[in-house]
């Protein structure tokens, strides 16, 4: 394949990879207290379409009332989603504050 080829291929891929970049943010109780928090990563097979592994925020607050869970597609989940292209694995962070 050509260079130009090439390059515009690698640069739909990025702005693909990056069009979904937004974080969801859910309350439950009053909220994070401050007591520490737990990070994890979701694996999705087709780009979204199946999950590949389940992460329960609700086993990640250790039976806290109130806490915080962020799911977001960050940079690292990026860079992810590029090398794991080929097999159509995407990533996306999920955190929950205690």
């Amino acid at each position: 394949m050509s260079k130009r080829i090439l390059s515009t291929v690698a640069m739909l891929l990025l702005l693909g990879c990056a069009s979904g970049c937004a974080v969801n943010e859910h309350t439950v109780g009053d909220g994070s207290t401050g007591l520490g928090e737990t990070r994890e990563r979701q694996f999705y097979f087709l780009f979204g379409l199946f999950r590949l592994n389940e992460v329960d925020s609700e086993a990640m607050a250790e039976n806290s009332t109130s806490y915080r869970i962020r799911s977001a597609y960050e940079f690292t989940d990026i860079l992810l989603s590029i090398v794991l292209a080929p097999l159509t694995v995407s990533t996306r962070s999920v955190e929950v504050t205690r």
